[in-house]
């Protein structure tokens, strides 16, 4: 069954390049609760348990009727667990909203090439990042997340 295009904003991701991201359209699509307990095999409070461990996170849009919505690509096997993990935490840490953590999450970032976060979750590549080691390169990421939460915390 494929992940439908509901997203959160109207606008798609675009490449630093310009290019149309159109195609990782799935990446970026949401699901309800009751959709993730499908996909996970398992209960709506096993999905809300996952969610309060900062295994996954949902989504809160403003106004929108029904819950919150989560992004598909944390059912994806290429995911970074740990990696989200701690943005998870990270974000919590800050008093942020996961609304925040989902908009940074889809946003291409310079630093990465010009690729979304999403995407380096998902294996992405990044120059400058592949020579380092992988403490290393989970100790950078974070740095970006932190300046951004410092950024849109003030």
């Amino acid at each position: 069954m494929p992940v439908e295009d509901r997203t959160l904003t109207a606008d798609q991701p675009q490449a630093a390049s310009g290019q149309d991201r159109g195609r990782f359209a799935h990446m970026y699509g949401v699901l309800t609760v009751e959709e993730m307990a499908e996909r996970l095999k398992c209960s709506i409070d096993e999905v809300r348990k996952r969610e309060a461990a900062g295994e996954i996170f949902a989504a809160h849009a403003a106004g929108r009727e029904g819950g919150p919505l989560y992004p598909a690509f944390q059912l994806d096997e290429r995911l970074n667990k740990t990696l989200l993990k701690k943005i998870i935490e990270e974000y919590r840490r800050w008093g942020a909203s996961t609304t925040l953590m989902w908009s940074f999450l889809r946003s291409p970032q310079k630093i990465f090439g010009g690729l979304t976060p999403v995407e380096i979750l998902l294996g992405g590549s990044t120059p400058g990042y592949d020579a380092l080691t992988p403490d290393e390169w989970v100790e950078a990421f974070l740095d970006v997340v932190s300046e951004e939460l410092s950024r849109v915390t003030q």
